[in-house]
């Protein structure tokens, strides 16, 4: 695979390395399983959100009907909402349950399936911090040697590659701290 970078320089990016890290480091589809069980629990915490909504609002009108005037609403109105209150609560919990061991899961299972691949990755991460040391330091050593000779370079990059090291270094402390 060849892409083109912004001055149209092609970058080839064909190696076995970058290929097998492509296929294998992906996460796989979530089971249609968690997405019904979302939309279940989506559903429980509606219908609990109208059941105490409904029994809220029989509780205002009960607490403002004026004496004298027909009820809008009885206390077994009120009772009666509330009663449904507890089932759809119990009905949302259930339903987060079933969503919770769901992804978890899912979760565990991509877990124990990456932790082989993430190692290799990141060892091939380390392998090529490594190579591309060797190979700044190159560039590092003709700098040192240029200025000692007093020979100007046509190129600024042996001057930049001390500094690179030192960005590669910091970001290998990086990628070690990852393993504490």
């Amino acid at each position: 695979m060849t892409m083109a970078t912004a001055s149209d320089h092609p970058v080839d990016l064909q190696s076995s390395d970058f290929e097998t890290f492509f296929r294998i480091l992906r996460l796989p589809q979530r089971p249609a399983e968690i997405a019904a069980a979302t939309e279940k629990l989506k559903a429980s915490k509606v219908e609990r959100d109208k059941v105490q909504s409904q029994h809220q609002e029989a509780g205002k009108l009960l607490a403002n009907q004026k004496l004298g005037e027909a009820p809008s609403v009885t206390h077994s109105d009120v009772d009666a909402l509330g009663a449904q209150i507890a089932p759809a609560i119990a009905a949302e919990e259930k339903a987060q349950a079933e969503y919770d061991r769901l992804l978890s899961e899912y979760s565990s299972n991509i877990v124990t399936g990456l932790q082989d691949p993430l190692q290799r990755y990141q060892e091939a991460i380390q392998a090529k911090i490594e190579e591309l040391t060797m190979v700044l330091s190159l560039g590092a050593v003709l700098h040192t040697e240029s200025v000692a000779a007093r020979v100007k370079l046509p190129s600024k990059v042996p001057a930049l590659c001390t500094h690179v090291m030192g960005q590669i270094a910091a970001a290998r402390t990086i990628l070690n701290s990852a393993n504490r």
